[in-house]
C-alpha cells in the first residue's frame, strides 16, 4: 500500500530504557526516534496506543434509542439514551 501525506503527522508515545520516563511527540513515522525529554537518552521505545474515538461515533457505538440499561456501560450517569 503506498503511503499518503494527507498532511496529519501522529502523536507517538514513547518510553525511556534508562529512566522509564514516558513522554508523546508529534513525529513523522519516518522521523529518527526521539531523545528522551528527562534523560536525553536516545534508546527510547514507541509504545503502542489506544485511540479514542467522540462517544457515538466509533465502531460499536450504540444506535440512538438504544440505551445500556442504565448501569452497565455508563452507571446511569445519562451519557447514554434509554427511550424504550
Amino acid at each position: 500500500m503506498p503511503f499518503v501525506d494527507n498532511g496529519v503527522v501522529p502523536i507517538y508515545e514513547y518510553r525511556c530504557s534508562a529512566c522509564t520516563g514516558r513522554f508523546e511527540r508529534l513525529t513523522a513515522a519516518d522521523a529518527a526516534t526521539p531523545a528522551c525529554p528527562s534523560c536525553g537518552a536516545r534508546d527510547v521505545r514507541r509504545l503502542l496506543s489506544l485511540i479514542a474515538t467522540p462517544a457515538g461515533r466509533g465502531p460499536g457505538a450504540q444506535a440512538e434509542g438504544e440505551g445500556c440499561g442504565g448501569g452497565g456501560c455508563c452507571g446511569g450517569s445519562g451519557a447514554c439514551r434509554s427511550d424504550n
